[in-house]
């Protein structure tokens, strides 16, 4: 499971930086939107190298206890804000700075229960450096659930039937993995219609080529008969 992590993440991380790249080379995106794409992308990247770190440092020597803190920290810390941010990007003139504050107010009560240790935090790591959920795990699915559900909101998807799609991927206890694929059904009327004009238009233009060029051989062809006779 850990390679299979590592390598899934390897991947994104991939991924992250091609799309950096069609980001920065966009030549239709406003530089405001190319700048939030940019933070976006690189709070998503620092979020897999934390998932990398607290995945290969878990059960791991515990000299290294702190690079496993540390980890797993600012992954549960910004992982709220990737929608922030992505809502900046698409739709600048939003505001979200208040939205900010109760990520950044989040953030800092996740150090705090993590400096006092006393299970009430979103995670704990064991003597024996091993990563368990806490109690106050409820905490983050509530926050990041709802800057998600504000990017839905303001988004206007809201509008569209939305397909949904989950499974299961690993059961085994203590590494359940599932699958959520959320998926919004935009209307496709106006494409069908742009591909019906151009359909006519090019059946119209295929139509008239082919009559001049029927004309064209039907001549040629017949040059030779008529000389004959």
């Amino acid at each position: 499971m850990t390679d299979y992590f590592i390598a899934l993440s390897f991947v994104n991380i991939s991924t992250l930086l091609l799309l950096l790249v069609c980001i920065l080379t966009d030549t239709v995106i406003n530089k405001e939107q190319k700048k939030h794409f940019f933070i976006t992308v690189l709070v998503v990247f620092v979020i897999c190298v934390m998932e990398v770190l607290s995945i290969v440092f878990n059960g791991a020597s515990v000299k290294y206890k702190w690079i496993h803190i540390v980890s797993n920290y600012f992954g549960f810390s910004l992982t709220p804000f990737v929608a922030l941010s992505l809502m900046n990007s698409i739709y600048p003139n939003k505001k979200t700075r208040y939205l900010y504050i109760f990520c950044a107010v989040y953030s800092a009560w996740l150090m705090i229960s993590l400096i006092m240790n006393n299970g009430t935090s979103v995670f704990y790591i064991d003597e024996n450096n091993n990563y368990f959920r806490a109690k106050g795990f409820f905490v983050y699915v509530i926050v990041y659930a709802g800057c998600n559900v504000f990017f839905k909101i303001n988004s206007g998807i809201e509008k569209y039937s939305t397909l949904a799609y989950g499974c299961v991927l690993d059961s085994a206890p203590g590494q359940e993995l599932y699958l959520y694929i959320f998926s919004p059904l935009y209307p496709v009327t106006s494409t069908v219609n742009i591909l019906k004009t151009q359909l006519l238009q090019v059946t119209l233009i295929t139509l008239i080529f082919a009559f001049i060029i029927a004309i064209y051989l039907s001549s040629r062809i017949s040059k030779p008969l008529q000389s004959m006779t």
